[in-house]
């Protein structure tokens, strides 16, 4: 909590215009939030919140975690925000997953075969932790880059589990069709992730991945500031973060 109230401190000093929390406020116990959510409410801004994992409870109850929602203030599992010729897509990592899903119910039967599935290819992603992005959502990916390239916005997606290395340990389910498809958009700028807590950065198709590291992780702290422009994304590093400067290709 202290390391969330310095972050905050600064941003509010740097006049940030929004925050986006990359997942995991919570370790699958709601009763902590209260104070964490006081932290965020003295950021001067809106806060957008992406799921995490340990943003769900254990067993999987529909109802609990409907809850559990509002209480985080959690009103779509993914969106997108317009904001001065920049579209920020909030990515929902959890859509296709064991741990958000009921047992029994069709979508868990799902998650259960692409775990398998990616088990048998020897895939190191299959761990129970981590999700994929579903057919509906991806629908609404590409009709997001669609509406970006008709406003020539660029386009940042924000998400819990990393899309790169491709194969990694940490990715999502599906992340070979996942960048494949911002790949085919020239207004596709950057992926900003959480969940690997060492984090990491690649470049793929001159889209740039960017895994945040974990500020739960370690006594020093680490988040950033990113300043946004038309061509390029300047990442200010704080604590254990890196700064960097992103360009656009």
């Amino acid at each position: 909590l202290g390391k969330l109230a310095q972050a905050i401190d600064e941003f509010n000093r740097e006049g940030v215009d929004m925050m986006i929390s990359l997942g995991d406020l919570v370790d699958n116990d709601i009763r902590n939030y209260s104070v964490i959510d006081s932290v965020f409410n003295t950021f001067n801004g809106p806060v957008w919140k992406v799921l995490g994992n340990h943003d769900f409870i254990v067993p999987y109850s529909a109802e609990r975690q409907d809850s559990i929602f509002k209480i985080m203030g959690i009103e779509d599992r993914y969106r997108s925000i317009r904001k001065k010729g920049v579209r920020l897509l909030l990515l929902d990592g959890t859509d296709v997953a064991v741990f958000s899903h009921p047992e029994g119910s069709q979508e868990h039967a799902d998650a259960v075969r692409t775990l398998d599935s990616l088990k048998q290819a020897g895939s190191p992603n299959n761990r129970k932790y981590n999700g994929g992005i579903g057919k509906k959502q991806m629908d609404w990916i590409r009709y997001e880059l669609e509406r970006a390239a008709v406003n020539e916005d660029n386009v940042i997606c924000f998400c819990h589990m990393p899309m790169m290395p491709l194969g990694g340990q940490y990715t999502l389910f599906n992340s070979p069709e996942v960048t494949q498809t911002l790949s085919g958009s020239p207004y596709a700028k950057a992926v900003i992730t959480g969940h690997h807590h060492p984090g990491g950065y690649e470049m793929k198709d001159g889209i740039h991945y960017l895994s945040l590291q974990g500020m739960v992780q370690g006594e020093q702290n680490s988040y950033v500031i990113a300043e946004i422009y038309k061509d390029k994304i300047v990442i200010k590093g704080h604590g254990r973060e890196e700064s960097r400067i992103m360009e656009f290709k």
